[in-house]
């Protein structure tokens, strides 16, 4: 599921630059080739039932994921000797069945688990069950392609992958003035790399089971064998949790899972360097802004006596530097601040100075 939220152009430029590398390298990352071994995604698109339904256009029917199944393989799971490391439940469960109750006896049986929640048209959250964990499950986007995720929504409620870290690297979060602070400042929302795909779903580099595959083709003991010590995702992977992203259409559980994986490796980190660099293109354009009217003669070259030309280079400059700043922050770092609204600070504080710059001088020498 997507909520709305601004996007902007260095945004989709960065998110094109550090995706192109998986079309044409195939690099390699031990902390990514670990977490897909450690995953073990259990598919629901396939194991359907019929409940009853009604809307304002007729009465009838509608499938939905079969809850009696699902029941039978949490059983089985919560009967292991060894449990599983955490199971991630991003299946939101709105049509009620007379199944329901067994299901839910034994998520609550479970010893680490979180539900995904939505939130309603009124901006209220879902709580999917009294006395189950929940996160939000839902990405930010105006484009309707994946970008970036969120990690709060407020100081009470978070966002699943942020959720799945709190559990699986014990600590604790805050939200403040857009910010997320924990052993330091985390932006709240960051861009969202993507070394898990489909594409390692389809290569069996992860394990895959649809659930009634997995009850008719496995024994209770070879289950409970498999999901020991694993990171459970419960969803929807082939056909309605499908979302588009430069990389080809992703199953949502699978973006979280990235998410988790960007937090884990501290993308959304506002680290000494990152503030550093940032710092340093603040200081020298600052710098520009300040002495430009005194160094007017550099800037007088044949191009730029043309009015238009004037115009390209005082509105152009900052957006094209600011962008290509961003991309070169991200490479770097591996992080990524919205620096392109710097680039309208700048051509205000420019447009000041120049028209009221002398004003202001003559001000402070009076007073």
């Amino acid at each position: 599921m997507s909520i709305s939220t601004w996007e902007f152009g260095d945004e989709v430029l960065v998110e094109r630059v550090t995706q192109s590398r998986y079309l044409l390298f195939d690099s390699k990352d031990e902390e990514v080739d670990t977490l897909k071994k450690k995953l073990l995604l259990i598919n629901c698109s396939y194991d359907k039932l019929l409940v009853p339904y009604a809307d304002d256009y007729g009465i009838g029917t509608k499938p939905i994921t079969d809850r009696q199944k699902l029941r039978d393989l949490v059983h089985i799971i919560n009967a292991a000797p060894v449990p599983p490391l955490y199971t991630v439940w991003d299946l939101f469960m709105d049509y009620p069945t007379k199944y329901d109750s067994a299901l839910i006896a034994e998520l609550k049986k479970m010893k680490r688990v979180t539900l995904s929640s939505h939130p309603t048209e009124k901006s209220i959250i879902q709580k999917p069950h009294e006395g189950l964990d929940y996160a939000l499950a839902q990405y930010a986007t105006m484009s309707d392609t994946f970008l970036k995720y969120r990690l709060m929504y407020d100081n009470s409620v978070k966002y699943l992958p942020l959720r799945l870290y709190e559990a699986l690297h014990p600590s604790s979060h805050k939200k403040f003035a857009g910010f997320v602070f924990s052993e330091g400042w985390w932006l709240n929302s960051f861009i969202v790399d993507l070394p898990i795909r489909r594409f390692h779903m389809d290569n069996n580099e992860i394990t895959v089971w649809n659930v009634g595959e997995a009850l008719d083709n496995f024994t209770p003991e070879e289950i409970q064998e498999t999901v020991k010590g694993r990171l459970l995702v419960v969803g929807d992977f082939y056909e309605n949790d499908i979302h588009q992203t430069f990389l080809g259409e992703q199953p949502g559980p699978l973006l979280m899972i990235n998410t988790y994986l960007g937090i884990v490796k501290g993308r959304p980190k506002i680290t000494l360097l990152l503030f550093s660099l940032v710092f340093m293109l603040y200081f020298a354009t600052t710098w520009y802004v300040l002495s430009r009217r005194n160094n007017e003669r550099v800037l007088k070259v044949v191009m730029f006596r043309q009015k238009i030309g004037r115009f390209f280079l005082k509105y152009l400059t900052y957006i094209v530097v600011f962008t290509l700043f961003t991309v070169f922050v991200y490479v770097v770092t591996g992080q990524h601040l919205q620096l392109l609204l710097f680039a309208l600070y700048f051509n205000v504080i420019d447009f000041v100075e120049n028209k009221y710059g002398d004003r202001i001088n003559r001000a402070l020498k009076i007073g």
